[in-house]
């Protein structure tokens, strides 16, 4: 049977490129090349099947927008990953979710602006040096939380946090105060702003509140002037906003000033909470204006 050409040749491909519609193999054998490339046989880098093969079990990459109408399913142990710093544009759009290397941000509208979505840090239990029948030495600061899980490292941003504390003890004199010492032994550098109660029980114990403004990191904070019984059991409430300007470590800590404090023992339930606000040191989030 005489070949049927289907139009004149392709430059750069010739005659032989172009199939005769009379002969079935030739037609096969071009559509095996459109769909298997040169190699003639299934190849994940070649033709069709290649492409098929990278959207289904390989690392495509889309440029553009992407819009999918259905549902989107991950199955397996894949993951989504967000690339930082490329995903955060000037003005985002209400719905965008976006990464910066540090937090994850979200857009629920154009009027609230970007916001961090809640990533809370925890941790709790206590310092096993102390159980009851330790000395805290005057004026030295001890971890409040088990040596396994009592260091953070903080990048620079703003943060929310929030603790509860307990720690009993005896007094061997009528004058000590209890401080709080949020960066303990670490190195970040920053600026708290912290308020609470502070409350004693046994021996006429009383509830006091208190509050420090934008103190450096290093400060402590004065939870009770002095103690003037000498027992007792003490119980810390607070919460406040960390900048970190230099990026570093807090030791959440404790320490008696005044006179050394004996039988201390720190409560296995102490626990604090560190929320990510943002990924600079701030005074604020989303459109306020």
């Amino acid at each position: 049977m005489a070949a049927t050409s289907i139009g004149s040749s392709i430059t750069g491909f010739g005659d032989s490129f172009i199939p005769s519609l009379g002969d079935a193999a030739n037609i096969q054998t071009a559509l095996k090349s459109l769909y298997f490339g040169t190699t003639g046989a299934a190849n994940t880098s070649n033709g069709i099947y290649g492409a098929l093969y990278t959207l289904y079990a390989g690392n495509p990459t889309l440029a553009g927008d992407v819009t999918i109408t259905g549902n989107l399913t991950v199955n397996g142990t894949t993951t989504v990953k967000l690339t930082s710093t490329a995903n955060v544009v000037a003005s985002p759009a209400g719905g965008e979710i976006e990464y910066n290397g540090i937090i994850i941000t979200a857009i629920p509208n154009t009027n609230l602006g970007r916001v961090a979505i809640a990533t809370p840090i925890f941790t709790s239990g206590a310092n096993a040096s102390f159980s009851g029948t330790q000395t805290a030495t005057n004026g030295v600061s001890y971890p409040l939380f088990p040596t396994t899980n009592d260091t953070l490292t903080l990048p620079v941003g703003t943060y929310r946090v929030e603790t509860a504390i307990r720690i009993t003890s005896t007094i061997t004199t009528t004058t000590a105060s209890l401080n709080l010492d949020i960066r303990g032994s670490g190195a970040a550098v920053g600026t708290m702003t912290w308020d609470g109660t502070y409350a004693t029980s046994n021996n006429g114990g009383t509830t006091t509140t208190y509050f420090s403004d934008n103190t450096a990191l290093g400060t402590t904070i004065t939870l009770t002037a002095t103690e003037t019984s000498t027992g007792r059991i003490r119980t810390i409430r607070g919460s406040g906003i960390l900048k970190i300007t230099t990026a570093g470590t807090i030791v959440p800590s404790f320490r008696f000033v005044g006179n050394n404090s004996t039988n201390v023992s720190v409560n296995a339930d102490n626990y604090m909470v560190i929320t990510p606000l943002a990924s600079t040191s701030t005074t604020s989030t989303g459109n306020w204006s």
